[in-house]
């Protein structure tokens, strides 16, 4: 028997994608989504599959074309926003076009254009050899970050503080750069802030503030909690808004979700944009956390959007002001010794789900190197923020893991 629903190409099958998944078919279309083969939950529950990889954009464009495709979105998905642009702009389908994708996907286009505006960035320098590198940390000063030109997930981004490390850490940073290029930039000590808005036919609306806070770690950039509301002033707030909305009008992105990263930096009165993709919040904060927040149905906004559908009150003021968040937690290096309090999350007044999959006494882990070494999340909300900061304190007090590494047992590492 014929479907004759409209068909929606959604690229990226893994967990963070299946919320985009089930949301177009609630929303009653025939979901085709666009993977590699592996055991990817959204492979399970889409109505069809086509494998390959994201970023292969010309096989998944050749294939669409075989198809009535009526619309083509990818959500928290970063290596997919090129494609998506680029397939959409091909097949005459709402996109926010290719060229413009690739300010959002490559480090240095989006600083470029930042100075070009005058939106603070921290001092920065483009290099793809270590001779020029050692050039750059130089002239920029210690300490440094390091990060690959167009990669994602914290993957080969490191703190550097002097010439021995840096050798080691620039080619961890070049192998993770498609491109083989790595922007070097000033390490900027602040308030860390993420920001979530959207684009709906050109106008730009940053309107959701959350405190992102990163584990302890001497060298790694890894967030271990984002929390709405944010504790921000006021005048710092109407800044990110700012310069955010100076940024989309001069992008001119048709529609889309947008997330930001900034630091505030107090002594030099200065908000430097750190990172901005016009993509849904990663770790469930676009298909969780606003809608439960702010009442926002993100996904939703993004469906219409690429179909050509028009969304009712989307700049509608009165929106829920509650609070939300997601905890994550690290393990350190190696073997579990006691595990308890896991199958008790879920009875947690604010808990709404947990990510944790379960860990069993003698499981070797592994060194933290990244946002993939992270456990979780487990995604809370409440009617205020005091009150997920509640939750949060009773999760923590509730789960307890031990782990017997080289130095002795060793807890969850919660910060």
């Amino acid at each position: 028997m014929n479907d004759f629903r409209k068909k929606i190409l959604v690229l990226g099958a893994g967990r963070d994608q299946v919320p985009i998944i089930k949301k177009a078919q609630e929303m009653g279309f025939y979901v085709i989504a666009v993977s590699p083969k592996g055991d990817f939950d959204g492979l399970k529950i889409a109505n069809a599959v086509f494998y390959a990889d994201v970023k292969d954009k010309e096989n998944i464009l050749e294939f669409s074309k075989s198809e009535p495709i009526s619309g083509v979105i990818s959500d928290q998905l970063d290596t997919a926003v090129t494609s998506v642009a680029y397939i959409a702009e091909k097949l005459n389908l709402p996109g926010i076009g290719f060229e413009c994708s690739q300010y959002f996907t490559n480090k240095f286009l989006m600083r470029k254009k930042c100075k070009e505006i005058e939106i603070p960035f921290p001092e920065f320098e483009k290099v793809d050899s270590l001779i020029n590198g050692l050039r750059a940390v130089n002239a920029i000063g210690f300490p440094v970050v390091i990060k690959p030109v167009d990669s994602s997930g914290s993957r080969g981004v490191f703190r550097i503080d002097g010439e021995e490390e840096f050798e080691e850490k620039f080619w961890l940073a070049k192998n993770e750069s498609s491109s083989g290029k790595v922007i070097i930039e000033k390490y900027i000590i602040g308030a860390e802030y993420f920001a979530a808005g959207f684009v709906d036919e050109y106008k730009p609306r940053l309107f959701a503030f959350a405190n992102r806070n990163y584990f302890n770690l001497e060298k790694l950039f890894i967030p271990n909690m984002t929390i709405f509301p944010a504790n921000v002033e006021a005048g710092v707030q109407k800044r990110l808004e700012d310069y955010h909305n100076r940024l989309i009008e001069k992008l001119k992105p048709r529609f889309g979700l947008t997330s930001s990263e900034w630091i505030y930096n107090r002594e030099t009165d200065t908000v430097y944009l750190v990172e901005i993709a016009i993509r849904g919040g990663g770790v469930f904060i676009s298909s969780d956390l606003i809608p439960r927040a702010y009442n926002f149905d993100s996904q939703a906004y993004l469906i219409n959007a690429s179909l050509n559908q028009k969304n009712e009150d989307i700049f509608k003021a009165d929106r829920l002001n509650r609070s939300s968040a997601y905890i994550c937690f690290l393990l350190p290096e190696g073997k579990v010794s006691r595990v308890s309090g896991l199958d008790k999350l879920k009875n947690i007044n604010g808990v709404d789900k947990s990510f944790v999959n379960k860990i069993e006494i003698g499981e070797i882990t592994k060194p933290v190197t990244s946002k993939g070494s992270r456990l979780g999340p487990i995604l809370i909300s409440g009617n205020t923020r005091k009150e997920v900061e509640r939750t949060i304190k009773e999760i923590r007090n509730t789960v307890l893991i031990e782990v017997e590494t080289s130095c002795g047992r060793s807890g969850v590492i919660w910060e």
